[in-house]
């Protein structure tokens, strides 16, 4: 919960088993510090974040520190940014952009490498880009995705299947090229 004060904004956190207010900026501060000291870079913080295991553990390891980027975005009332925006912009000064800019970029800066792929593999591609704009990472992992009719009319796993490599190293290189944009 936020609390205003005549100073500015504070957050309530818990520190040293006690609740503590701070203000917004630290909050911002503490976040980002976390952030460098688990993920070093951008590149490192890219390279955490499209392993779905991995960016889990980062999330936690962030909010076993009070610094919950889900509340973050709460706070700052930016729902359309995903959390890796969110995280890139006060982790590393990265500018941010909207899950729909960034599913556009993708589609725009991968039209190459889809054109060389298999037709239905790259169209089941460019739906996971579709899908990105509309739930963000969690889209680009949730069961549902499978039942998207554009992804399904594609073939789906199976069209990913019949390309040259594991359908996990494909969607991990499509993510890579996400994330990169």
């Amino acid at each position: 919960r936020l609390h205003i004060a005549d100073d500015g904004r504070l957050v309530p956190i818990l520190r040293n088993g006690r609740q503590t207010l701070i203000t917004l900026d630290e909050y911002r501060a503490e976040l980002a510090a976390r952030l460098r000291r688990a993920a070093g870079d951008l590149d490192g913080f890219r390279s955490i974040w499209v392993e779905q295991r991995e960016r889990a553990g980062l999330i936690q390891h962030l909010r076993d520190g009070q610094a919950d980027p889900d509340r973050l975005r709460e706070l700052e009332q930016c729902h359309d940014l995903d959390l890796f925006d969110l995280l890139a912009q006060h982790g590393f000064a990265a500018s941010p952009l909207t899950r729909r800019e960034r599913a556009d970029g993708y589609l725009i800066d991968s039209a190459p490498w889809l054109d060389s792929l298999d037709p239905d593999a790259a169209q089941v591609l460019r739906g996971f880009g579709q899908q990105f704009a509309v739930g963000g990472t969690e889209a680009l992992e949730s069961r549902s995705l499978w039942d998207v009719p554009e992804i399904q009319r594609a073939g789906g796993f199976y069209a990913l299947s019949r390309l040259d490599r594991p359908p996990a190293e494909v969607m991990r290189e499509a993510k890579g090229r996400l994330f990169s944009v």
